[in-house]
């Protein structure tokens, strides 16, 4: 290939690259300014048709930039009505996940259709329904495809709240749904029209989940799993092994599974039909499919992937596989531009990218090593596997040693496992009888494999965690996975010097970039309690939140370990999130609980997850009054409980920690759930006040806080009582006594970083 033909050979990869920047644009725009991208549309579209060459494609690729942009505006900012009771329709997308021990059911609608009041009427694309069913019996939750009518609360989903931390919004518009509801009673519900075949998909789709369950009995969970992308029955512990084992891609329905099923159709229609036949029959059997999984990415482009093969033999040519693999991510985000951020969609389109451009490199070094067909496989995985570093280092914080040699044997094993289900399914559907003895042999090679895939996870070293892809990095990553492609046209010097360039631009922003700073962040954990200090590299945790998940996620990402975990006491919104930890293999250097704290009124869950932490070889120490610790800068007095007070069986809030935390010359004063009646006990002067027990009245006197003096107090609590208390007691005493305060619920996490003697304050959430 010349230089300079790479766009004209490959349009598609040119249109892809607009395609995406166009989406990305109308994601963080305020809106889609809707003139100007009809204008760059028809201008687009007018200068390609009477222009040439290079000109032509610029025209196109303008055109292109500016639809998608269009797109994207009008999917992510959505006119919404605004948050109250409606009168709502909708057909449910999917199966409902129903949890019987809280009595709900989360349900996805499309098509919705809201009426207020006055009659007024709104059209959303979907909506997240939280259906709060009967207290006794069955929930009676409704069943994919129905078209149901009730009256229900509208809100507008939070976005993410924490660094780090869970977008629940953008999680929403991934798949279309801009506006949650939620409400507590009976509903109508019928069966949608036979014409409304997504409906129809959907219905089917539960009559074969239902079928897989006669067939398999208890074993049914994997082949659900593997066939139609149903993994809510695997659990989340083997969730989590197959994903510490590097091979959680077998469980998303994707290029694998697509071209084995078309493989095994074509195969059995060989003898019947010509390959042009085959090939119609197979389009529509992959269509089909790709409507049962109600068009997920990665199916969608496995199968447009397959029909480009398929294309390519029928015309005696070989397919273009960069330009199949742009065509299909054109037309996934055009139909879906949410799945650009999905990280299913990432690690799909990753994989693929990675062996179209490392593969045949990787290849011709390892197949010397490990032999022809090893040494294939080996290089699939791995180059697989560097393709997605970037979204898995993001997202799940991991990198799977053990899966470079498990994933090429578990591919083996599911090129035989899939086509068995596959046709024991089909010979279900003729006769249940005929197929269920040779099911019940094939579910215990299924269990068998569950089993190897715990195992490998279970291997001492099988993973390691990893902090977050430095973004000043992303760019050099990119440009070493494109020079080393075989369609880089850079050889020899050119290639390093550019890589060199990169390379150091990269590092010098990321060291440019990294935390150093002495900070205190209060999380926002609803209603319960989480702070992180952090001085460099030493990192202090008081308190976990209830589950976890966000304080997690910030470790992580930041390649953190809790040198420190302060435990104030042990009511679970305050240390259920150890759990978390403990599972998501964060190092604790040294637990610190208040004394006597596992002998007051605490919970069994609050003992269970105490007695986890002695079984993982944490340190557990005791503190009362007068004791000290120090992590780099960030020096911890603890000011309560005093040992002559205590006694047992209390409520754990009257003995909770309380902290006297410096930070540099900057100091805190962090009361836990402290009660009114004890905290004169703990007053101290401080720059920094976190409010005791969520802003409640009882606590936080005005005689406390004169006695305190802070310049900023913090209040952590949920948003259902954010409101309630900027109105409350508690604010009206710190606006009385001029004490600015921030409080969680509207502010998102607080970050304090200390200088000197200042600090500066910033919410994660900033108010315009």
């Amino acid at each position: 290939m010349k230089i300079g033909t790479f766009p004209e050979e490959r349009p598609l990869a040119v249109f892809a690259l607009c395609a995406g920047a166009g989406v990305l644009a109308g994601r963080f725009l305020p809106e889609a300014p809707v003139f100007l991208c009809i204008l760059g549309i028809t201008a687009g579209l007018g200068a390609a048709l009477t222009g040439k060459g290079k000109t032509r494609l610029a025209a196109l690729c303008a055109a292109m930039l500016f639809a998608f942009l269009l797109r994207s505006g009008c999917y992510f900012h959505q006119p919404l009505p605004p948050p109250g009771e409606y009168l709502v329709t909708g057909v449910v997308r999917e199966i409902p996940a129903v949890d019987e021990e809280k009595r709900h059911a989360a349900v996805q609608l499309r098509d919705v259709r809201l009426f207020d009041q006055d009659g007024a009427e709104w059209a959303l694309s979907g909506a997240y329904w939280t259906w709060y069913g009967r207290e006794e019996g069955e929930i009676g939750a409704p069943k994919a495809g129905d078209t149901v009518r009730t009256k229900a609360r509208l809100y507008l989903p939070q976005g993410q709240r924490n660094p780090y931390g869970f977008d629940f919004r953008r999680y929403l518009l991934e798949r279309g749904i801009p506006a949650g509801l939620y409400n507590q009673g009976e509903y109508e519900a019928e069966q949608a029209s036979l014409a409304d075949v997504r409906a129809l998909a959907a219905r089917t789709k539960t009559a074969l989940l239902g079928r897989l369950d006669r067939l398999f009995g208890e074993d049914s969970a994997l082949p659900k799993a593997l066939l139609l992308g149903w993994r809510q029955e695997l659990g989340e512990e083997t969730l989590a092994s197959f994903s510490r084992a590097g091979v959680a891609h077998v469980l998303a329905v994707s290029g694998l599974h697509v071209s084995l099923l078309a493989a095994a159709l074509s195969l059995a229609l060989r003898r019947v039909l010509g390959q042009k036949g085959r090939f119609v029959l197979v389009g529509l059997f992959l269509a089909g499919y790709c409507l049962l999984l109600d068009f997920r990415a990665s199916a969608v482009r496995a199968s447009i992937l397959t029909l480009g093969m398929m294309a390519g033999g029928l015309r005696r040519r070989r397919t273009d596989a960069l330009s199949a693999l742009c065509l299909s991510f054109i037309l996934i985000v055009f139909l879906q531009p949410g799945d650009m951020s999905s990280v299913s969609f990432q690690l799909s389109f990753g994989a693929v990218l990675g062996m179209m451009l490392l593969g045949k490199r990787l290849e011709g070094t390892l197949t010397p090593l490990f032999g022809g067909r090893i040494g294939r496989a080996v290089s699939a995985a791995l180059s697989a596997s560097l393709g997605t570093v970037i979204p898995v280092m993001g997202t799940f914080h991991y990198f799977s040693l053990v899966g470079l040699v498990f994933s090429p044997l578990m591919c083996a094993v599911l090129a035989v496992l899939l086509p068995v289900y596959g046709t024991l399914l089909f010979l279900s559907l003729l006769y249940l009888p005929l197929a269920q003895p040779l099911a019940a042999l094939v579910g215990l090679f299924s269990r068998w494999m569950l089993r190897a895939v715990g195992w490998a996870a279970a291997l001492p070293g099988a993973f390691v965690n990893t902090p977050a892809f430095p973004w000043p990095l992303i760019p050099f990553s990119v440009l070493l996975l494109w020079l080393l492609s075989p369609y880089s046209l850079l050889r020899g010097r050119k290639r390093l010097a550019l890589l060199g360039a990169a390379f150091v631009l990269g590092c010098a922003g990321h060291l440019l970039t990294i935390d150093r700073a002495v900070s205190y962040t209060q999380m926002d954990v609803g209603g319960a309690d989480c702070a992180v200090l952090q001085d460099g590299r030493r990192t202090v945790v008081v308190d976990t939140g209830e589950d976890g998940q966000d304080l997690c996620a910030y470790l992580l990402s930041t390649g953190r370990r809790a040198d420190l975990l302060v435990l104030t006491h042990l009511h679970m919104d305050h240390c259920g999130g150890v759990f978390e930890l403990l599972k998501r293999n964060i190092p604790i250097g040294q637990v610190v609980i208040p004394k006597g704290a596992e002998r007051q009124q605490v919970s069994l869950s609050a003992l269970q997850l105490m007695a986890s932490l002695r079984a993982c070889g944490v340190p557990v120490s005791e503190a009362d009054a007068g004791m000290s610790w120090r992590e780099g800068n960030i020096c911890l007095t603890a000011v309560w409980p005093d040992r002559d007070t205590l006694r047992t069986g209390q409520d754990p809030n009257n003995y909770c920690l309380v902290l006297r935390a410096e930070l540099g010359e900057i100091s805190f004063l962090l009361c836990g759930d402290l009660s009114g009646t004890y905290e004169a006990y703990a007053a101290q002067l401080a720059d920094v006040l976190k409010i005791a027990h969520h802003g409640s009245p009882s606590s936080s006197s005005g005689e406390f806080l004169r006695r305190v003096r802070p310049s900023l107090a913090l209040i952590s609590a949920g948003s259902e009582r954010g409101a309630a208390i900027e109105d409350g007691e508690v604010a009206g005493r710190l606006q009385a006594l001029g004490i600015p305060y921030q409080i969680t619920a509207l502010s998102g996490a607080v970050r304090i970083e200390t200088r000197g003697e200042c600090f500066t304050v910033q919410p994660f959430l900033r108010s315009d």
